[in-house]
């Protein structure tokens, strides 16, 4: 479950930032051109989206971390996430 999601006041936003309930996330994006995944932890995660859905995972190691999600051109978005002991 996301707690919050907001983003930078624009229709088609360059900036998604959310705060997950869980410490395992996994975030589905579709769309064109680079995007980059702050975790919150220090460390990011960046891909070249596509219209075929991109799949990025991370285990943050503690709940509600800001996590923010940059990119332009995004058509599709899902958030899920879990705990660690839920994961497969």
């Amino acid at each position: 479950m996301v707690t919050s999601t907001y983003c930078e006041g624009k229709e088609k936003p360059d900036i998604i930032h959310f705060v997950p309930e869980s410490q395992v996330v996994e975030i589905i994006l579709c769309g064109s051109g680079k995007a980059v995944i702050d975790w919150g932890d220090g460390k990011k995660s960046k891909k070249r989206l596509s219209s075929t859905s991109i799949t990025f995972r991370h285990s943050t190691g503690a709940y509600n971390r800001l996590i923010t999600i940059t990119g332009k051109n995004l058509t599709h978005i899902r958030f899920l996430n879990w705990k660690e002991s839920e994961r497969e």
